[in-house]
């Protein structure tokens, strides 16, 4: 019978490093806190982060020293929407794109739900979009000013992904819906009336 050697899961030391350039993180007593970010300031929209995140959360998750994860984001925004994402409407990308992009947005939610295992705080610290990703922790906080956007419209993308289903969950399928279909942000009188923020 032979010895087999086992590859551990990936260091904190090396992911957090391998990240830097999206994700700023910390960790302290097994307590991980994620900070996205770009360039140290409030974290604009690219799909290099999108990319990276559903990577990161496979790393975190893996890792048996992480015994909470706390995301939250730099400065007063929580995500800028950067409309320069959107310079060529998603319809107009070639097929594979297309395709590396749906197969990247399904590896972020499904990462961020199954692979970590730990309890999880999404930390709102403003406005912005991508509230999924606060939203699918299981606490989430907001500050006074905390709103959420969808941007899909701005691409040329019917809403439906992560953003669409999480607030459906917490607010209900008619309201998510107006919201959506008329753009507008979902703000903290909206958040305090159904309950989705005390």
């Amino acid at each position: 019978m032979t010895e087999r050697r086992m590859i551990g899961p990936t260091k904190f030391e090396e992911y957090s490093e391998k990240y830097k350039e999206f994700l700023l993180m910390t960790r302290r007593d097994g307590i991980l806190e994620v900070r996205l970010h770009t360039g140290g300031g409030s974290y604009t929209h690219n799909w290099e982060a999108h990319t990276a995140w559903s990577h990161a959360w496979s790393d975190i998750g893996r890792d048996p020293e992480n015994e909470v994860m706390i995301i939250t984001g730099t400065g007063d925004k929580w995500l800028i929407g950067d409309p320069e994402v959107w310079n060529t409407k998603f319809m107009d990308w070639p097929k594979q794109k297309k395709l590396e992009q749906y197969h990247e947005s399904l590896r972020l939610l499904e990462n961020l739900i199954f692979c970590i295992d730990i309890p999880t705080i999404g930390a709102v610290n403003g406005p912005g979009t991508h509230c999924e990703l606060a939203t699918l922790c299981d606490i989430t906080i907001c500050t006074e000013d905390a709103d959420f956007f969808d941007p899909h419209y701005l691409g040329g993308t019917p809403p439906g992904d992560g953003m669409l289903l999480t607030l459906q969950s917490m607010i209900g399928f008619k309201k998510s819906s107006l919201l959506r279909i008329h753009r507008q942000e979902y703000q903290r009188s909206d958040r305090v009336r159904s309950g989705y923020r005390q």
